[in-house]
């Protein structure tokens, strides 16, 4: 993989969710997300030039820390805000295809009766008809899911089309 396309992805990611990313994400989170790409792969390329040394070539990428995530403007979905944020460590070797994928969607609600436990409610949500009474929560739970997944499914697709159109 060239870095460059790396590098062209984060700028597009960048540029199409301009409208829905947060200031820090398109001023700060992007832009490092481009350097640490350079750095890394410069380092890779100076250890595998040098691997009859002795020195192993690790992988090259970047890293969206979950401190200092891409996060999504706030949204409302059933009279809920709620806000989306992304954090990952996606890293490659020679190949286009990465080595590592590691993608984290984080939902966050600012609600106090939006609550999930994993220890004590996600046996109960994931078994639970969002219909029966009662079960206000799994259907929000569900809900937010839904929204985050599709959208996440959305933005994978659109960018896996317009790379291999691009790049190709």
């Amino acid at each position: 993989m060239d870095s460059k396309k790396v590098r062209a992805s984060l700028r597009q990611i960048g540029k199409i969710y301009s409208g829905i990313l947060d200031d820090e994400s398109r001023s700060i989170v992007i832009p490092s997300a481009e350097q640490t790409v350079v750095v890394s792969r410069e380092k890779y390329d100076h250890d595998k030039r040098n691997a009859p040394r002795g020195i192993v070539p690790t992988s090259w990428g970047y890293s969206i820390d979950h401190n200092q995530p891409l996060r999504f403007v706030r949204s409302i979905a059933r009279s809920l805000r709620f806000q989306v944020d992304v954090y990952c460590d996606i890293r490659w070797k020679d190949d286009d295809i990465p080595v590592k994928q590691d993608i984290k969607v984080r939902i966050w609600s600012e609600h106090n009766d939006l609550i999930f436990r994993p220890e004590l409610d996600s046996e109960r949500l994931l078994n639970s008809s969002p219909t029966q009474p009662g079960n206000t929560l799994a259907g929000l739970f569900r809900g937010f899911i839904l929204i985050a997944s599709t959208a996440l499914e959305k933005s994978i697709r659109h960018l896996s089309r317009h790379q291999s159109t691009t790049y190709n």
